[in-house]
């Protein structure tokens, strides 16, 4: 690589690629703003978490609950989390949010869940909803079986003429005693720039963008941004997502 090509290359990395970063639109899905930024119809319960239908941003279900298992969150294992005693009630929203988004734009919505009730013999069954005026979008997912391991689900979504969404999560699960789940890290995020589709953001599609520079015809991987040309924006989006898929 030439001296100018490699100085070309770290001014678009350091300066101009985090503006184009995919950033996450949920405010304060890791939790670590504490009990911030969402709604919830659970009741706030810090510390105790004996009873259904409540609710608790911590760092360790076990200081909550005398069954509660021991283990951290998901984002750095030193964090925070939702934690919750599962409600009795239909259709409560454990969490909630509203969030502004582009329209007619993809995005991949993910959240990671775990069971923390060491005795619990049925996980939770929780319902994302993702809904706007014209349209809503439901994803079922039963809470881990063994309790402490943390699970990753995620839905693709198109927000048509939409500018917001609301986000809510509720538990299907109306078992005292045996529906009781954790959340952490819900991300709403533009698809990861992936053109070689490896799970990873890296030379490969580096090389792919450049390769098909220009131009574009229907259907071309390295479009990101889907204007038809493969140009600067592409390139970009790339090196503001390097590394690992989110």
């Amino acid at each position: 690589m030439s001296k100018a090509l490699a100085n070309l290359v770290v001014v678009l990395l350091v300066v101009i690629a985090p503006q184009v970063a995919a950033d996450n639109l949920v405010v304060n899905g890791d939790f670590e703003s504490g009990n911030e930024d969402f709604l919830s119809e659970y009741r706030y319960s810090p510390g105790d978490l004996s009873e259904p239908g409540t609710y608790d941003v911590l760092a360790n279900p076990a200081s909550a609950h005398p069954q509660g298992q021991s283990y951290g969150d998901h984002t750095s294992g030193q964090g925070s989390m939702l934690a919750a005693n599962g409600a009795t009630v239909p259709g409560l929203p454990v969490w909630q949010q509203v969030v502004a988004v582009a329209s007619n734009s993809s995005y991949d919505f993910c959240i990671w869940i775990s069971t923390w009730d060491s005795s619990s013999p049925v996980p939770a069954d929780l319902h994302v909803v993702i809904s706007t005026e014209q349209q809503s979008v439901e994803l079922q997912v039963s809470a881990p079986q063994v309790p402490g391991v943390w699970e990753r689900v995620c839905v693709s979504w198109y927000s048509a003429s939409a500018t917001s969404a609301e986000i809510t999560v509720t538990d299907a699960n109306l078992s005292a005693g045996s529906n009781d789940f954790a959340l952490d890290d819900i991300s709403l995020r533009s698809p990861c720039p992936d053109p070689d589709g490896d799970g990873d953001v890296g030379i490969g599609d580096f090389r792919l963008v450049l390769a098909q520079w220009g131009q574009c015809p229907p259907q071309c991987v390295g479009d990101i941004d889907g204007d038809n040309i493969v140009g600067i924006i592409d390139l970009l989006l790339v090196l503001a997502n390097w590394g690992p898929c989110p």
